[in-house]
């Protein structure tokens, strides 16, 4: 049986539930350790247990995109009076002050890799609703240029995002 209380899967079901875009795995790790209800590896404990007991699915490999089940909804539904209030309203205050933050990072994602002798790989990943719909790879000299170039990607992914989109709707025209 798990060590992992009740409430805090709760939590993370109402959170999933009350997001308007799919979370990532970070981001909900982000979430419990910022304040304070959990440890990395609970969280990851728990994640795994909710996907075995069917509450949860996850899409993608990296970023990892959390979704409810239909018996994850049905789950929060039943045992909603169970919750207490203040973590109601703590988990709707974190989805209304990081509302734009998850979900740009749920749209766009970029990584820096070293590739030996002060060369970089610069990852950047563009997703519609959780399916990746760019990936673009790019080598740079220092890691200076390769962290300047990851941000200007994320600053710019609603413009390529929104340009892939629509070259997309026109091309199937």
């Amino acid at each position: 049986m798990s060590a992992i209380p009740v409430v805090q899967k709760l939590l993370l079901l109402y959170v999933l539930e009350g997001s308007r875009c799919t979370l990532t795995m970070d981001q909900v790790e982000r979430y419990f350790l910022e304040n304070g209800w959990s440890d990395y590896f609970s969280v990851r404990q728990m994640v795994q247990e909710m996907i075995e007991a069917g509450l949860l699915f996850t899409t993608g490999d990296f970023p990892q995109y959390l979704k409810l089940t239909r018996q994850g909804r049905d789950t929060l539904v039943l045992f909603r009076d169970r919750f207490p209030l203040h973590l109601h309203r703590a988990a709707d205050d974190f989805l209304q002050r990081d509302k734009e933050r998850i979900e740009r990072e749920s749209r766009y994602f970029s990584q820096i890799i070293p590739a030996g002798d002060d060369r970089y790989k610069v990852l950047f990943h563009a997703f519609d609703e959780g399916e990746e719909i760019l990936h673009i790879e790019i080598k740079v000299d220092g890691q200076d240029h390769a962290e300047q170039l990851a941000e200007d990607l994320r600053l710019a992914g609603d413009s390529i995002r929104e340009t892939l989109l629509k070259t997309g709707r026109e091309a199937g025209r």
